[in-house]
């Protein structure tokens, strides 16, 4: 795992180094990039730090989360290459897709923690106009966009429960 990146362009060059390496999984060699997978950066996200789009063969990293946090967390960047990746690959090798056992054995053997979701307390976040905040456990969830519905924390339930209903902030 790295420690720290030189700048944005050392970024853009590892992934793709990742991406072109040849990985074993599961006892078989595996090379997304011989099967027509790319680097691609996505200057549109701020939320999401990286996508694996099946479709057109692009492993994204978010520009605006990926500047904030090269630096001071150069390992949740590669991290984050590493677990869009194992999506790749178990598309390749099983068809399937999302944060089941099979992404998560791919994940951890390639090097990434195999979790799902990054913790958003432990990198820098891109500032956003609204947050939603649980009046219970204080989890604060920003978002791009005004919610046009009311919802609840996702952390304290798992479907809608209004004694978790979250508060709407707008940060500025």
């Amino acid at each position: 795992m790295l420690k720290t990146f030189r700048n944005i362009n050392h970024v853009e060059i590892i992934a793709k180094l990742l991406i072109e390496h040849e990985w074993e999984v599961d006892g078989v060699r595996v090379n997304i990039y011989e099967k027509g997978y790319k680097f691609k950066w996505d200057k549109k996200a701020v939320i999401r730090f990286g996508q694996c789009r099946y479709s057109k063969r692009e492993i994204g990293l978010s520009l605006k989360p990926t500047e904030a946090n090269y630096k001071e967390y150069a390992w949740k960047v590669q991290d984050t290459i590493l677990h869009e990746i194992a999506h790749a690959i178990e598309m390749i090798l099983y068809h399937t897709k999302g944060h089941r056992e099979d992404w998560k054995r791919i994940a951890k053997q390639i090097g990434c923690d195999g979790k799902m979701y990054y913790d958003q307390s432990k990198i820098n976040c891109v500032r956003t106009k609204w947050s939603l905040k649980c009046p219970v456990c204080n989890r604060v969830s920003p978002r791009v966009r005004k919610p046009k519905n009311p919802c609840s924390c996702g952390t304290c339930t798992s479907t809608y429960d209004p004694r978790y209903k979250m508060e709407l902030i707008q940060n500025y």
